[in-house]
């Protein structure tokens, strides 16, 4: 903020003045200007109001204000939020439509939402209104120092004059209707200073966004007036007192002034001139757009727009001209899709037809691919993309209508945001919401499937360039990506970069916590940030910490802390963030919520707790000592008093009211869990010797102290008031503690000791049931009555089980582990499914009161929302491993395999599912498909190989598992009767399958007979006649079949051999070594042909038929190099992760290369550049291209369909 001035006495700031931080955050006032004195203003917590924030000396109290405008600042007409308006208005709002101004809520099936969304949403709309506009706000601000001193831009008073005179809008007609009808609001108006010709111009500007400078041009459709009209209008206002104006991008800007909007929303509370003016901003836009069309020959000099719905969804005439020419929801929506953005209206239409109550055209533009497609295009910056600003027109509109069409095109939005983010690529964003409906209903996925939806001339000219000249995205035709409305609802990403101080000598104070997790940092300082990013400056940005808030009527939201320091309060109904909160400078140790679900408080390892109003996101009290780190914290649920336990083993408890350390308790060793009993009167902590203390809150004293642990206990659950406990340790006993607080005799213990070390535990509300996670990934299901393991949960979790819970019906068991996958199971130890997608270890685990949802956080910087009770019938049809190798032919088969030890056959042309082959006991690892496309080879590391038919699944002919030394490399002939393997031992056998039997030992274990160290790799020619193999050696060597004899010895690598590739068309091999270096070798000859080194390693290569050798190396580059001229060049390959596959396509005209940043792309190698993209949900281990499909097979399991024909079909290939 700054001076709190009234300007330069011409109606426009100063230099020097801003808008005070007062004026936009009345709540945050302080009582003399310092960061430490008491907080003054309506609304804080009552237990802890008006008391002073006792601070250790030296340490800054962080204010950290809300984005955007409080309570006092909220626009009276805005569709999102109507908090300043009367009850009276919010009823008439919910209660029917304004004549002719709303659709019905029986036209399209949808409900009007009663009070599903908490109170903190409607602030969160307007901090998203804000933020919507943050660009042109400090664009404005900037133009307004640099033209400081410089305003003499108004126009003479005889122009005024004649403006207020002449103007046929102040002689309107409704504008008289307005006076006659809210005479005591015109009499205000003209108390504060206001002409009664400017009133209704000075009224319109309540229906601004809070803090959103508008142009002229904007101002014009609002006001009814002409450019130079508006200019004039604009200037009067101004000098008024009521504006300020300034110049921006060739056009002059006009932002009201707070405190004039804060006197006049104060008194103006009637909702009915806001609609209309809602309606008269969106009609001239609309009108502008009729206009420019019918000059264009779009619809006609002399056509007229009928009337069909009329009075249901279009804006109604206020008099007999045709000044209102659209009377059509569906025209008006088509209309308003091409608006020409002058930098507000994109941004801020859905804001203005809620609030005009048009509702109906606000889920025809949120249903559209182009309206969404512009949206994401123009939130896109430099650096990142902001989806708050594409949540918050989805916000407006679910806040009223509870609407399942609407929830699913958003759902399929938040899981495409990761996808949005990394690649901006025109089109992406139709490829990935297409590809997440496929399971929705078809009046939701048939827009989305068109291939030429409506878009505007210069979208579709877009478009139409971007297909001949820059990248494509590639459609997916399966199910393979998350689906909307599926298990997982949402992917919730903090990754927050903390936003730079301003100066030097800033605090925390000066920095406003960010409007939406998209945006945490200010717009003067240029800084970026993004709700999608995973990496934050400093590196990755994980979750510690997930809190699900209690409510009371339908809502469903969460907190969640990050290793950033910061909090992020979500709501999971929307998939966006309501408030981030920059609460530390280290990683988040604790955090907790009061039991009305008002107070969020939180502990760091910088020493410091901090409690934060969750309703504004402001500060209410920091207290600690930043000598003292905190490990673990715990609240009292009416938000008394706070218990912290510090690096020292000292428990701490503070009184939230004084802000003070109330008493101190110090253990024998550092504590590791700490705990609240039920009644909060004691605070239980668990140490590294495996005591359990009880400590008094009260009075700081020992209540009790329990041993028998012999290591760390690891967790405690404190029930009957203390008088039972049970604790978990990694001495892998669980015990049940009875008689703790009895006077008479000593605490007994019941001992059920596990398999494993108990890393988590979870109770049933009964008590009667104990569910121990254990660091071999098993779960154990202990009767606590009987002390017996009634079931073990095992085979599902690859590490340490971190977190255990049940759904909230308590029929399931929910575990999440160290290897990022959550597992739902039944209680008798029923597997029912795996929910995945986290890349990094799971720290919580928490279910809702919404039956069969759960979320969870990750150290991958994610929060994710699972529905466990969704049903996927698709998902019957993956992998339940690594998809490891597939196959396609000429014959529309597509043949993928993995570590589940299933071969599964699909439908290359529909990516359908056709039969499944079970016949192998390992991991499946290889598999080759017949010229004709009628056998299928699939082999395994125990000597298992088997040839079937795809068709009818059965075995043709094949050779048995084997025991012994497993199986490292393996190659086959093209008519798939002769094979290679190479055996970890070295031993390299050749194989007639049809017969099952080893026709020849070229090297036995032990024996050197050919190469002089281990071998790495094997080849077989197609024609079944040459064999190569690859040593450590340094050398490669051509066997021949029919001779068993070596035919040539292939020296010039300086180490490790360590792949190659066989061309058996152009008869030609090429080698590579562990020292970078790439050999091509004569395959009959055996003669070098050229020799190429790198500066990194190189990790896959391929050849084209052409003469092409593309090379990747370990940096994610493509080198590609030319047989004929011997030339290198680098490839464009724009990835960001290792690259896992590559191929060319049948001309060699394109490079087709896979990545594990869950990329593909295509690579037109005449035009040097990259073609098409595609995005998915898992790394992708392994493709292969069948004509106009590429067929992908991913981390996870599943497989990708996605059609590559629009690329390479108009080149012929």
């Amino acid at each position: 903020g700054g001076a709190d001035g009234d300007g330069d006495g011409d109606g426009r700031l100063s230099l020097a003045e801003t808008i005070p931080l007062e004026e936009t955050f009345p709540e945050m006032r302080l009582e003399d200007g310092a960061s430490g004195g008491k907080l003054r203003g309506a609304g804080y917590d009552s237990r802890i109001d008006d008391v002073s924030s006792q601070v250790p000396q030296g340490h800054d109290t962080p204010m950290v204000p809300n984005l955007g405008s409080s309570s006092g600042t909220r626009s009276v007409g805005s569709g999102g939020s109507r908090s300043m308006q009367s009850q009276e208005g919010k009823e008439s709002h919910h209660r029917g439509s304004l004549e002719g101004g709303d659709i019905g809520d029986d036209r399209y099936g949808m409900q009007r939402r009663a009070s599903g969304t908490s109170a903190r949403g409607s602030l969160t709309l307007e901090r998203a209104n804000a933020h919507a506009n943050r660009s042109s706000f400090d664009a404005f601000q900037k133009a307004l120092e640099d033209q400081a001193g410089a305003h003499q831009r108004r126009l003479a008073y005889h122009e005024e004059e004649r403006l207020r005179g002449e103007s046929n809008v102040f002689r309107d007609s409704q504008n008289v209707q307005d006076y006659q009808e809210y005479p005591k609001d015109v009499e205000f108006l003209m108390a504060l200073g206001v002409p009664k010709q400017l009133c209704r111009d000075a009224w319109m500007l309540t229906v601004l966004p809070p803090q959103s400078p508008a142009p002229a041009h904007m101002l014009s459709k609002l006001w009814g007036h002409s450019i130079e009209e508006s200019h004039a209008c604009m200037t009067a206002l101004a000098d008024l007192g009521v504006m300020c104006v300034a110049q921006l991008g060739g056009q002059l800007w006009g932002l009201p002034r707070e405190r004039f909007l804060q006197q006049l929303q104060l008194h103006l509370l009637q909702e009915r001139p806001t609609v209309s003016f809602h309606r008269c901003l969106v009609n001239g836009y609309a009108r502008e757009v009729w206009t420019k069309r019918a000059s264009l020959s779009k619809l006609g000099a002399g056509e007229e727009l009928d009337s069909t719905d009329g009075g249901q969804e279009g804006l109604e005439p206020e008099s007999e001209e045709p000044h209102y020419l659209i009377h059509d929801g569906q025209k008006l929506a088509f209309l308003l899709m091409d608006v020409e953005d002058d930098g507000y209206i994109v941004n801020n239409l859905v804001y203005h037809l809620v609030g005009a109550r048009l509702h109906g055209v606000v889920r025809r533009l949120l249903l559209n691919p182009a309206w969404l497609e512009r949206k994401v295009m123009l939130s896109r910056s430099a650096s990142s993309l902001d989806a708050s600003l594409i949540f918050a027109d989805f916000r407006s509109y679910l806040m009223l209508y509870s609407d399942n069409d609407v929830k699913l095109v958003l759902e399929a939005l938040q899981l495409s945001m990761a996808a949005l983010k990394q690649c901006p690529v025109p089109g992406l964003l139709q490829t990935q919401v297409t590809g997440r409906l496929i399971a929705a209903p078809l009046i939701v996925r048939e827009p989305w499937m068109q291939v030429k939806y409506h878009a505007s001339s210069k979208s579709m000219e877009m478009r139409a360039s971007s297909r001949k000249e820059s990248i494509m995205a590639l459609p997916v035709l399966n199910p393979c990506l998350d689906q909307a409305g599926g298990v997982q609802r949402s992917c919730l990403k903090c990754g927050h970069c903390r936003p730079p101080s301003r100066g030097s000598g800033c605090s925390e104070s000066s920095v406003a916590s960010a409007s939406s997790a998209s945006s945490a940092s200010s717009a003067s300082s240029g800084a970026k940030s993004d709700i999608v990013s995973n990496i934050s400056i400093s590196g990755y940005v994980g979750v510690s910490h997930v809190v699900v808030l209690p409510t009371t009527n339908g809502a469903m939201e969460a907190v969640s802390a990050a290793s950033d320091g910061s909090l992020t309060l979500w709501d999971l109904e929307i998939g966006d963030s309501i408030n981030v909160l920059w609460a530390h400078r280290a990683p988040v140790t604790g955090l907790a919520v009061t039991s009305d679900g008002s107070l969020v408080v939180s502990a760091s390892s910088d020493g410091m707790i901090r409690a934060y109003s969750l309703d504004r996101g402001s500060l209410l009290r920091s207290f600690g000592s930043p000598k003292n780190p905190v490990v673990h914290m715990v609240l009292d649920p009416h938000g008394r008093f706070v218990v912290t336990a510090n690096q020292h083993g000292e428990l701490v408890t503070w009184d939230m009211v004084s802000a003070s350390a109330a008493h101190t308790h110090q253990t024998n060793s550092n504590v590791t869990c700490l705990v609240l009993s039920p009644c909060a009167e004691y605070a239980v902590a668990g140490t590294q010797d495996g005591e359990i203390v009880g400590v008094s809150v009260e009075t700081g004293a020992t209540a009790f102290l329990l041993k028998g642990h012999t290591s760390a206990v690891t967790r405690i659950i404190a029930a009957s008031e203390c008088k039972r406990i049970f604790s978990a340790s990694h001495d892998r006993d669980l015990r049940a503690w009875y008689r703790v607080r009895s006077s008479g005799s000593p605490p007994m213990s019941d001992v059920m000791t596990n398999s494993g070390s108990v890393v988590s535990m979870h109770l049933t509300r009964n008590h009667r049931t104990a569910l121990c996670g254990m660091d071999t990934g098993n779960i154990a299901v202990w009767d606590i009555a009987t002390k017996t393991c009634m079931a073990v949960l095992e085979g599902g979790h690859a590490g340490p089980v971190t977190c255990v819970t049940m759904s909230y019906d308590e029929n399931t068991v929910l575990t999440a582990g160290f290897d990022g996958t959550t597992i739902v199971w039944t209680i008798s130890g029923g597997f029912i499914r795996a929910l995945e997608g986290h890349s990094g270890a799971i720290t919580s685990l928490s279910t809702l009161s919404r039956n069969g949802f759960a979320i969870t956080g990750s150290e991958d910087g994610s929060v994710r929302l699972w529905d466990t009770k969704a049903c996927e019938s698709h998902t019957s049809c993956w992998h339940s491993g690594v998809v490891r190798a597939l196959t396609c032919g000429g014959s529309g088969i597509v043949v993928t395999v993995g570590d589940d030890c299933v071969a599964r056959v699909w439908n290359a042309g529909l990516g359908e599912h056709l039969r499944s082959y079970l016949n192998h006991k390992s991991s499946i690892r290889w598999c080759f498909q017949s010229t004709d496309g009628y056998r299928i080879l699939t082999a395994s590391p125990d000597r298992q190989i088997s040839v079937w038919d795809p068709r009818s699944g059965n075995m043709l002919y094949g050779v048995a598992a084997k025991s012994g030394s497993r199986v490292k490399s393996l190659s086959a002939s093209a008519d798939l009767t002769m094979a290679v393997s190479c055996l970890f031992d070295s031993t390299v056998e050749c194989w007639d399958i049809v017969s099952g039997r080893v026709v020849w030992v070229i090297q036995r274990a032990g024996q050197m007979t050919g190469h002089e160290s281990a071998v790495n790799d094997v080849q077989m020619s197609a024609d079944g006649q040459l064999i190569v193999t690859a040593s450590k050696d340094c050398t490669a060597r051509i066997w021949n079949t029919s001779s068993r004899q070596c035919k040539h010895v292939l020296v010039g690598h300086e180490d490790s051999v360590i792949g190659m590739v066989v061309e058996q068309a152009s008869r030609t091999l090429v080698t590579y070594s562990l020292d970078h270096s790439l050999i091509v070798w004569d395959l009959d000859s055996g003669k070098r042909i050229s020799r190429a080194k790198f500066k990194s390693p190189i990790s896959r290569i391929a050849m084209s038929i052409n003469g092409r050798i593309a090379v990747a190396l370990s940096n994610a580059c493509i080198n590609l190099i030319d047989l004929h001229s011997g030339d290198i060049q680098e490839v464009p390959s724009l990835h960001n992760g290792d690259i896992t596959d590559l191929a060319f396509s049948k001309d060699g005209n394109y490079l087709i290369s896979s990545s594990w940043d869950c990329s593909i792309k295509v690579i037109d190698l005449t035009r040097g550049c990259v073609r098409g993209i595609a995005m998915l949900d898992s790394p992708i281990t392994c493709f292969a291209l069948d004509n106009m499909h590429l067929v992908a097979g991913m981390d996870r399991g599943t497989v990708a369909f996605i059609d590559v024909g629009g690329i390479m079909q108009g080149d012929g290939n």
